[in-house]
């Protein structure tokens, strides 16, 4: 429809509303008193009988594009922009229509159309960063409403300007992640598009960092978000540390990373997994088998953890030498657990009775990190939280750290951010 209305509009030699024709690089419009030529055909000649814009006598010679500067060279490059008032979508239109870049930009008609630039010196870094079929650089397009593309190693950004110059930033946060070796995927472009939108684009410098440790398949274990980074650092600088946010943030697996590289390092002989036996809203009866076979379903986000560190060999000898320890809850009364590096997961099904049984059993030179998710307690109504009491009880002693997430650290699937941001304004609102 746009086209058409286009062509019908360059047949009569007229100037579409909301048009304007500038030459690529100097910005100008057309002076007043010139004809209009959009394809730079011939029609609609200047006005002067044939001299060109700027009075220096030059003629413009039918079929080239007008020159501001004066001569009768043809305009090697231009853009034609308009609009199009009911759907308020723009085209740019390069020299003969030959490359139409279509972009959604959902501007006022009296806002103009700028183009960034971002330089990139190595063709592997822009495969990199626009990824396989664009699909990065489709999610920075969808969410701020511009074109991105590359032309002989330089990234051009178009679309309105204050919209443009956060997607350049967000290009320049990717290609930041990208020089440090960090893999970019769906998630960590649009945690940099977070970033940006909250104007804390330099944050993006914290992400990743060090490698905490290195997984049995040789994939390198880093924080993906700067609540993961702050996590991390609070585990090395304190004895005991509270990880409380949203499922998927990776409270529990970066905790036992860390376990893994203390024992590989030999900080601690032991590793001590335990979880309190609450059904997640279900009665499962009477399970078959010994201790460990009761126990088993409940603890099996731990072992998938260190299956990943370690294999299933390493895994399995060094339970059998007790050097890893997986326990309910329950029998840990009355130990002292020295040289050890002890997680509890999904602390938020404790009570405060046996939160505070589980803390009196630090040792020396051990750590202690605790992990849960206050909304999704599955205790009887009538009982609290022992993790939520804890972290109000502890929040000011020295060497207890409390790490908080949100849904901005969850890197699972993009719905599981969608869906936790949605259940939190809901209990917002009923509260």
């Amino acid at each position: 429809m746009l086209l058409s209305a286009f062509r019908k509009e360059r047949g009569r030699g007229q100037r579409p509303s909301g048009c304007r024709a500038e030459p690529a690089g100097d910005g100008g419009g057309a002076p007043a008193g010139a004809g209009w030529n959009p394809a730079g055909d011939g029609g609609g000649a200047p006005a002067g009988a044939g001299q060109s814009p700027a009075g220096d006598g030059g003629s413009a010679p039918a079929g080239a594009g007008w020159n501001p500067a004066g001569g009768s060279a043809p305009v090697e490059k231009k853009f034609l922009i308009f609009q199009e008032e009911i759907s308020k979508k723009y085209f740019i239109l390069c020299q003969n229509c030959d490359i139409i870049y279509y972009v959604l930009s959902f501007l006022r008609k009296d806002k103009c159309m700028t183009e960034l630039t971002v330089e990139v010196d190595d063709l592997e870094k822009l495969h990199l960063l626009f990824g396989d079929l664009d699909s990065n650089m489709n999610i920075i397009q969808k969410e701020y409403g511009v074109s991105v593309f590359s032309r002989d190693g330089v990234v051009k950004i178009v679309g309105q300007e204050d919209k443009a110059m956060s997607a350049r930033k967000a290009v320049e946060g990717l290609l930041e992640l990208i020089e440090r070796r960090e893999q970019i995927n769906d998630m960590s472009v649009r945690y940099v598009i977070g970033l940006v939108n909250e104007g804390a684009e330099e944050k993006v410098s914290e992400i990743g960092g060090d490698t905490v440790c290195v997984t049995f398949t040789g994939k390198p274990v880093r924080a993906k978000t700067v609540g993961q980074k702050k996590y991390i650092d609070s585990i090395r600088k304190n004895t005991v540390v509270f990880g409380v946010g949203p499922a998927g943030t990776g409270k529990t697996y970066l905790a036992v990373a860390m376990a893994v590289k203390a024992f590989k390092a030999h900080e601690i002989n032991r590793i001590i997994l335990t979880r309190p036996a609450v059904e997640a809203g279900e009665k499962l009866g009477f399970l078959p088998g010994d201790l460990q076979n009761k126990v088993d379903p409940y603890l099996r986000p731990l072992y998938d953890a260190l299956f990943d560190m370690m294999g299933a060999e390493s895994y399995q000898r060094n339970l059998e030498k007790n050097i890893i320890e997986v326990a309910p809850l329950a029998y840990m009364r009355g130990r002292t657990l020295d040289d050890s590096f002890i997680i509890l997961d999904e602390a938020q099904n404790t009570t405060p009775e046996q939160m505070k049984m589980f803390l009196t059993r630090l040792g020396f030179n051990s750590k202690m990190v605790i992990t849960g998710d206050v909304t999704q307690i599955d205790l009887p109504d009538s009982k609290r939280s022992g993790l939520v009491e804890a972290t109000k009880i502890l929040k000011n002693i020295d060497d207890i750290a409390i790490s908080r997430f949100t849904e901005k650290d969850v890197v699972r699937h993009k719905l599981v951010q969608d869906i936790v941001s949605a259940y939190e304004k809901y209990n917002e609102r009923r509260s």
